[in-house]
């Protein structure tokens, strides 16, 4: 079920200027596989009727490829990084925020 309130109050996160509500959008580099990816996922949290804002910025920092301001989830998509890598990006990310993380290749 559809909690307007915790949508709101996880969306206050993110920076007011990229607050950009179900829209699919990528960043430079991206692969294809990538936006692929993150298009599917996107199409699912539709389905299921949750907002959602790609390339979100936060207030303190970091940007995540998909946020479910609602849920307070980050979704990761990745192909050839590291471990490394994904943990610091989840240092960047406001406090008490979950993260998931996708792999493009199988």
């Amino acid at each position: 079920m559809v909690n307007p309130y915790m949508r709101n109050e996880g969306a206050r996160l993110v920076r007011q200027s990229n607050r950009v509500w179900n829209k699919v959008r990528s960043s430079a580099g991206e692969s294809p596989d990538h936006i692929h990816m993150k298009e599917q996922i996107c199409k699912l949290l539709n389905t299921l009727e949750y907002a959602y804002i790609t390339e979100a910025i936060f207030e303190t920092g970091g940007r995540a490829d998909i946020y479910v301001p609602e849920k307070l989830t980050v979704i990761e998509i990745v192909h050839t990084e590291k471990r490394e890598s994904i943990e610091r990006k989840k240092e960047e990310y406001p406090p008490g925020l979950r993260m998931v993380v996708v792999e493009t290749k199988r």
